[in-house]
């Protein structure tokens, strides 16, 4: 994990993953170790992001042979409902 203190003096942890070295946590704390944002990766297996989550809503992302982005589905907090997106890719 390293960390990263500000001036205000709130404080920024990155968490990585150990076989790959990808980003899997940014949490920005306040002094009090109140959260101000936190946001998690997921990776496939082929370095893809398959889903970040902002403050535990989840977004989640899908690709196609070429991994080239080709769905987004966002889950909205309060309502459970998934708003879905299809990209459209040209070749």
């Amino acid at each position: 994990m390293e960390r990263i203190r500000h001036i205000n003096p709130s404080r920024t942890e990155f968490s990585y993953l150990a076989n790959t070295g990808q980003v899997s946590s940014i949490l920005h704390l306040r002094s009090d170790d109140s959260e101000i944002l936190n946001l998690a990766y997921a990776y496939d297996g082929r370095g893809n992001i398959t889903q970040k989550s902002i403050n535990t809503i989840p977004t989640d992302y899908g690709y196609d042979m070429k991994d080239q982005l080709e769905d987004v589905d966002v889950e909205e907090k309060d309502e459970g409902q998934v708003f879905s997106c299809k990209l459209r890719t040209y070749e």
